[in-house]
């Protein structure tokens, strides 16, 4: 089941990936870049942690992956893995659970922009370089039949 709902809250935006698969991991520029569905994508600019479980529970220890290392094999084997749950939140952090229970978390942005994203409705979001959340969204052009 997908829910494809991109929703913005007070504190955070929902990026409407629940149910949708990661299709493939690249590394690309020395950032973390995952195809998500048919359209969407998460790229990946700062390092960032993966936990086997959520990393606010009691003993968990998240594990740190910089991009700019290349891919390593816990962040390719995400590829087949169903979302969960993708927030964006306005301090500029990203959370994502996977069906496996992981959890993959960024940072806000500190001096360049940490995360950039892109839904399935064309909207995007970035973390940028001081620490909030950009939202950008996708500008119908008028029809030239119209």
């Amino acid at each position: 089941m997908t829910d494809s709902k991109e929703k913005e809250f007070e504190d955070r935006w929902c990026l409407g990936w629940r149910g949708l698969r990661i299709e493939g991991v690249a590394r690309i520029g020395g950032q973390v870049q995952f195809d998500i569905g048919e359209t969407s994508s998460l790229t990946l600019a700062a390092p960032f942690t993966l936990a086997e479980k959520a990393a606010d529970i009691p003993g968990v220890k998240p594990r740190e992956f910089d991009p700019s290392d290349g891919l390593a094999p816990e962040i390719e084997a995400l590829a087949g893995q169903t979302i969960r749950a993708a927030l964006g939140f306005k301090d500029g952090r990203l959370r994502v659970a996977f069906s496996s229970g992981q959890h993959l978390n960024a940072p806000r942005g500190h001096g360049h922009p940490s995360w950039m994203a892109h839904g399935e409705t064309g909207r995007s979001w970035e973390a940028t370089a001081d620490g909030e959340l950009s939202v950008y969204s996708a500008r119908r052009t008028a029809d030239p039949e119209e």
